[in-house]
């Protein structure tokens, strides 16, 4: 992975906690951006609207529930109710 991690490219990768610890493990630099838990329903009406099956949405909102509940020890930004993670980018003048 570090191979091809180059300064100021922005990458993403999954969520899952294993990836973020190997992020960790091998010194990579990343900033963790989950949605609120208060986008909840928003984001089950997204998660639909795109044709994604129930087991998804699921596994989606349980990851969601059970991430809002930790503390992190690195950079992590919750993104306010019904934001993208676009807007994020595009305000940070990331894109």
């Amino acid at each position: 992975m570090k191979e091809i991690i180059k300064e100021d490219k922005i990458i993403f990768v999954p969520a899952d906690l294993e990836i973020r610890d190997i992020l960790i493990k091998e010194k990579i630099k990343f900033v963790f951006i989950m949605p609120s838990i208060d986008s909840k329903s928003e984001l089950i009406l997204r998660y639909k609207k795109r044709g994604n099956n129930e087991m998804f949405i699921k596994l989606a909102i349980t990851d969601l529930e059970n991430w809002s509940k930790l503390k992190y020890n690195y950079k992590t930004i919750i993104l306010p109710q019904n934001k993208y993670l676009e807007d994020y980018l595009i305000e940070e003048n990331l894109i």
